[in-house]
């Protein structure tokens, strides 16, 4: 796939999840398996509405939400650059 092609592909995802509704992500049910089974969170817990949060620019209710955000987002942002550019990793 170009490069065109892959950052497209990336842009539709991200606006995609830029414009779920609020009320979707934030409407008190969870929907964490790990949380439905035992009953506690997962470190996880929280990652999709603190993304959600962050690519709203609401980088302190995000912080506040997961805090796991500031080392997730920018992860996957590299990663999704590494793609985009076709960097694979070092077959060893």
């Amino acid at each position: 796939m170009k490069i065109a092609a892959r950052t497209a592909a990336v842009f539709v995802l991200l606006l995609c999840f830029y414009l779920v509704p609020h009320d979707i992500l934030f409407s008190g049910k969870s929907v964490c398996l790990y949380k439905n089974l035992f009953g506690f969170e997962c470190p996880g817990c929280g990652l999709t509405r603190a993304a959600w949060l962050f690519i709203h620019l609401k980088f302190q209710e995000a912080f506040a939400l997961n805090r796991l955000i500031v080392i997730v987002f920018p992860a996957a942002a590299i990663i999704c650059g590494m793609w985009i550019a076709g960097i694979k990793r070092s077959q060893r």
